[in-house]
């Protein structure tokens, strides 16, 4: 595990949060991100040591993310991040038997706010 946990964080220390990832992605929609919340990550400035952009969009990923890897494609630094998502929607089927984009009209597990969204009141400002 913590060799694991080491390839993980030399993966993303190559981050230059350029967002490719996220404005890529189609199952990025939220009206406001909260990758972009000061209080969480620095505007303007890099990743901080512990992952968190890279944590909270894994968990946002973990029931919308439906594999079509363009993630991936447009990182410009090469982050394998198509398999952390993997493992994490992993984890969503076997907790909770959610596949995203299997059935239309089934909500994700982690739509926790009721009307749609992942995000906080607030988020993003």
């Amino acid at each position: 595990e913590e060799e694991r946990f080491h390839f993980w964080m030399r993966q993303f220390g190559k981050c230059i949060k350029c967002y490719g990832c996220r404005n890529i992605c189609p199952a990025c929609f939220c009206p406001t991100c909260t990758l972009e919340d000061g209080a969480l990550v620095k505007p303007g400035g890099m990743p901080p040591e512990i992952p968190i952009f890279h944590l909270i969009k894994a968990y946002h990923m973990a029931d919308r993310c439906i594999d079509c890897g363009l993630c991936e494609e447009a990182c410009t630094m090469g982050i394998p991040v198509r398999r952390l998502y993997r493992k994490v929607k992993k984890s969503i089927k076997n907790l909770f038997g959610y596949v995203p984009g299997e059935k239309v009209d089934e909500r994700g597990p982690l739509e926790f706010l009721g009307d749609g969204s992942y995000e906080l009141p607030g988020a993003g400002k």
